[in-house]
């Protein structure tokens, strides 16, 4: 894959920040799912290694670390440095063991509570300065939905049809090659 000419590449700020690498260490993949095991070199970020932190996610591109490659929806199991994920969907193909890819979970642990709970959500302006809480668009004074919670929670009406309306995302969101 190639960044040269990419602007978000140019774009990056510089950092002291390493973001989490994951090498694919076992593939297991038939023509609707696959399980994928990584070694997790987590960088300089250190997570609780919950499974609500670290699921759904996905595998980006080493060299060019904002193409998604892989997705990554349901954690199956989490020790330490390996991480092994059940995928749903049809790919362009699955990773091959030894690749090395950048890893990014979807949504912080609140987020992916809310996608995969039976809540009641209801619309309503979203007032003052507020943000999705899936894709951190901007609602100020705009129609959205939330779950009534006490943090105030709100989420899109985009997000709430991809990812709240027709259930959990590992359960049917597509492939990258879907989109």
């Amino acid at each position: 894959m190639t960044t040269a000419g990419c602007v978000y590449c140019q774009r990056l700020p510089e950092s002291n920040y390493q973001q989490p690498r994951a090498v694919v260490t076992a593939v297991l993949s038939d023509a609707a799912t696959s399980v994928i095991r990584l070694d997790v070199d987590w960088g300089s970020w250190q997570p609780r290694q919950e499974a609500l932190e670290l699921a759904p996610a996905s595998l980006y591109a080493a060299q060019h670390p904002h193409a998604e490659v892989q997705q990554l929806h349901q954690l199956r199991y989490a020790r330490e440095n390996t991480l092994t994920f059940e995928t749903v969907g049809k790919s362009n193909g699955p990773p091959l063991a030894g690749e090395q890819f950048v890893f990014g979970v979807w949504w912080i642990p609140d987020a992916t509570v809310l996608v995969g709970a039976s809540i009641q959500w209801r619309k309503a302006v979203a007032t003052g300065h507020n943000h999705c809480l899936l894709c951190w668009k901007d609602l100020d004074d705009t129609e959205a939905c939330t779950p009534g919670t006490a943090k105030n929670d709100w989420v899109c009406p985009s997000c709430y049809a991809e990812y709240i309306e027709h259930g959990p995302p590992w359960a049917r969101r597509g492939s990258v090659a879907d989109r």
